[in-house]
């Protein structure tokens, strides 16, 4: 009953199989790896925390970008938020491009300095050698100017390294992209180790030789790897790899940390017996699950499987060795327990200094511990009913099946059937096969690692899908090779399963990676694009942005930097035995005074793009933060709306008809003020929107024009908002 639950062994192809041959099932991953790579260049928006407990974070500590910080992040001692989540998800690539950013400056400087020596040399020498110096200075101003530098700035006797003038909105969206994009290939790497011992059964040589032998384990061998192709496949083609651990979640660290657990114990879980290996996988498992509990704290259900397995192993192999087999789980268990303690241990001294700027004393009370107060903060219903209330069983009847689809239903048979069956016997099994138990063992780790963490985070009021994310691991390694697998299935049986799972992670990948909120992103990087055109055209100083019926707008990619005096010129963060306490002090200001900024630019004169966000605010919201002042002839600036069609035509619907309010207005006080939208003229647009908040005019969409009035209703636009003024006997229409 046990070999019965672990997923078959895959056999080559043969003629007669209906299956994909090895090299095919090859070739489908390297084209789903293009897949994957073009999915990092998709603007859906999943959820707020994708960018502002992460992105904008790292971007004002890492590239000195004006960024709103959240509370999370701005609560010293209380801080729930770890450096090592936004340094996993964002923090590494911010400092590459931050890196690289700064020596392509230093090149344009030094080409700056060449030119201009070479100008002065030409000046003051003879005519002959003036020629020279002449030809090799246009040469270094042409090279110069070719990197996009000005010659006039060589004049200036400081020219300060500014990220935010070196830096564009398109880098600042892909290089996090890119990160997160290098790190899923270790799920890849998991699930394949993963799938392959399970398939393998774990070496079980030395059982005598013999053609017929090696041959067999020629056989399994090539049926381990092509289990090992497919449960990549599966993986990479599922919508959560291309959705969601693609972007800036604190839980795609978390399910990176997971994989590399995975990966680190494998081998040492499916074959205890050296005991070296063991020692060594316990001691990084320890590490990694220290730093993805600082990412999250739910990272510990995850992992405590795989170490139970490990201290099994050892037992098991104490046995097999008639050695005392509780010197080896003795072992284990210290190595683990102690690499967990001391990467603890680190990076709560690294997390003190990032929330207080100093160490705040001896003793617990002096450092920050970020896991326990994620975890305080968790277990306050108060706290979690802010973020929204669910019932106990979401994860079980959503969650789960939103996440994996065809592989819930595997999962949970396998869970109902082992309830019915039993199964489950430790040792060395039935027949004294230590591989079978070695795989036995593996896969009850990893169906743990799927189940546990349901139960524990199930009993929270507050359930997201995301919080199952690390859970694809274990289940891609459990259940793709079999579901891909068509030895004892007809055609149409295996033909179905694949429909049905492609159809499933397509509508998941277009829905969440493409469209949800897909508008946002786009938008805010063409705001700086849309002000430069205003102030070149109108000599506008400032503009106001604002942002209706949409995310919260991800800040950092307007790239508008601090004006941190005490920042060092280069880009490397200076020198001096000080320098990482300085810099975390200044990260630490810098967080502080974003939770007051809401203009990007010159905060005291008002310079700059304003961005205010009304979120789900009503019309009358909408219009207040467009007049103001204006309406009551204030200085005119120019102002944008940056909304759904279907918003923007629902707000003009309303001023429309509060128009005749303002015109009996109007008739006793000589003129009233309206705002107008230019809805036919949007300074940018961008199709494949899909908001939940505007569902009613999709399905009304719909009614009057089909499929077609859907896309056309599910667009965003940057519309310019323009004050009219009304008078008594005026007619005019409010645009639409």
């Amino acid at each position: 009953k046990d070999e019965a639950s672990l997923p078959s062994p895959s056999s080559p192809s043969s003629p007669s199989s209906p299956s994909l041959s090895s090299l095919s099932w090859r070739v489908l991953y390297a084209l789903l790896v293009l897949l994957r790579l073009a999915a990092t260049f998709t603007t859906g928006y999943v959820h707020p925390d994708e960018y502002h407990q992460s992105v904008e974070v790292a971007a004002s500590d890492v590239l000195r970008v004006r960024a709103i910080s959240p509370w999370e992040f701005t609560s010293a001692s209380r801080s729930p938020r770890s450096l090592a989540s936004t340094s996993l998800t964002a923090g590494v690539a911010f400092g590459v491009l931050r890196g690289a950013a700064w020596a392509t400056w230093r090149a344009r400087k030094l080409l700056r300095a060449l030119a201009l020596a070479m100008m002065r040399a030409s000046a003051s020498a003879s005519s002959a050698s003036g020629g020279r110096y002449g030809v090799l200075a246009a040469a270094a101003a042409a090279a110069e100017r070719w990197s996009g530098g000005a010659m006039e700035a060589t004049c200036e006797k400081r020219w300060r390294w500014d990220p935010g003038a070196a830096l564009s909105p398109r880098a600042v969206f892909l290089a996090p992209r890119a990160w997160m994009l290098a790190t899923s290939f270790a799920l890849d790497a998991a699930v394949a180790s993963a799938a392959r011992a399970l398939a393998r059964g774990g070496g079980g040589g030395g059982r005598g030789g013999g053609g017929a032998l090696e041959e067999e384990e020629e056989e399994v061998e090539r049926g381990a790897r092509a289990a090992g192709t497919r449960a990549r496949a599966a993986l990479v083609s599922s919508w959560p790899t291309l959705a969601l651990q693609l972007r800036t979640f604190s839980n795609a660290a978390e399910t990176t940390v997971v994989a590399l657990a995975v990966l680190a114990t494998t081998r040492a879980i499916v074959d205890g017996r050296d005991r070296g290996r063991s020692t060594r996988a316990a001691g990084a498992l320890g590490a990694l699950t220290a730093v993805g509990t600082f990412a999250r704290f739910t990272c510990v259900a995850f992992a405590a499987p795989l170490g139970a397995a490990l201290l099994s192993s050892a037992a098991v192999a104490g046995k097999t060795e008639r050695r005392p087999s509780s010197l080896g789980v003795v072992v284990v268990g210290v190595v683990g327990i102690a690499s967990f303690l001391a990467a603890s241990c680190g990076l709560a001294y690294v997390d003190t200094l990032y929330h207080l700027g100093r160490i705040g004393g001896v003793g617990v009370g002096g450092v920050v511990l970020t896991p326990l107060n994620a975890l305080r903060y968790n277990l306050d219903p108060t706290n979690l009913a802010t973020h929204g209330t669910h019932p106990r069983w979401s994860h079980v009847v959503v969650s789960a099946p939103l996440l994996f689809g065809p592989m819930t239903v595997v999962m949970y048979a396998r869970a109902l059937a082992r309830r019915g069956g039993g199964g489950g016997g430790g040792g060395c099994g039935k027949n004294g096969d230590a591989a079978a138990a070695g795989r036995r063992r593996l896969a009850r780790a990893l169906a743990w690692m799927f189940w546990l963490p349901i139960i524990l985070l199930s009993t929270a009021p507050h359930q997201e899908p995301r919080f199952l994310l690390p859970a694809l691991v274990p289940a891609v390694a459990l259940t793709a090779p079999a579901l891909c697998d068509s030895r004892g299935r007809g055609r149409g049986r295996v033909v179905a399963i694949i429909a049905a799972w492609i159809v499933f992670n397509a509508v998941g990948f277009l829905l969440f990676a493409v469209a949800h909120q897909g508008g946002v992103v786009p938008a805010t990087a063409a705001l700086s694009r849309i002000y430069a055109r205003a102030r070149d055209e109108e000599g506008a100083s400032s503009m106001i942005a604002v942002f209706y019926r949409t995310y919260p707008p991800p800040r950092a990619l307007l790239v508008r930097s601090f004006d941190d005096d005490d920042d060092d010129d280069d880009g490397g963060g200076g020198g001096g035995g000080s320098t990482n306490a300085r810099t975390f002090e200044r990260w630490r200001r810098r967080r502080m005074d974003s939770a007051r900024y809401d203009v990007f630019g010159d905060a005291d004169e008002l310079k700059g793009i304003r961005v205010v966000d009304l979120a789900g605010a009503d019309p009358s919201a909408l219009l207040r933060a467009l007049g103001g002042d204006r309406c009551a002839g204030g200085a005119a600036e120019p102002a944008f709306v940056v909304a759904p069609f279907t918003a923007a035509t629902a707000a003009t619907a309303a001023w429309r008809r509060a128009r005749n309010v303002a015109a009996t207005s109007a008739s006793a006080n000589a003129s009233a003020c309206v705002v107008a939208l230019d809805a036919d003229r949007p300074a940018f647009e961008r199709a494949a929107h899909f908001s939940a908040e505007e569902m009613d005019a999709y399905l009304d969409a719909f009614a009057t024009g089909g499929a077609r009035g859907v896309w056309r209703a599910a667009r965003l636009g940057v519309f310019r908002a323009r004050v009219v003024e009304l008078d008594a006997d005026d007619e005019r229409p409010i645009a639409a």
